[in-house]
């Protein structure tokens, strides 16, 4: 009985580490920025990561962030 009980408390001390983990490794980030061709920033350009729906505006140095994004690969438009 002893042995069952500590099984059971190894799988949810197991469960209960795993799972914040794989929620965490399900979101993926690109970052980045917009530069005009002589290197200066663009601010307030709408970049998106097609085929979501994540929207983000360039900050005042030109750099973005698209958090929660799926695992995969994107095509960015801006």
């Amino acid at each position: 009985m002893a042995v069952l009980r500590s099984r059971r408390v190894l799988a949810l001390a197991v469960f209960l580490t795993l799972v914040p983990l794989m929620l965490f490794a399900a979101d993926g980030r690109i970052t980045g920025s917009v530069k005009r061709s002589d290197g200066s920033p663009i601010a307030g350009v709408i970049v998106q990561a097609l085929g979501t729906t994540r929207v983000v505006l360039t900050d005042s140095t030109g750099t973005f962030v698209l958090d929660g994004l799926p695992p995969g690969t994107y095509v960015v438009n801006f």
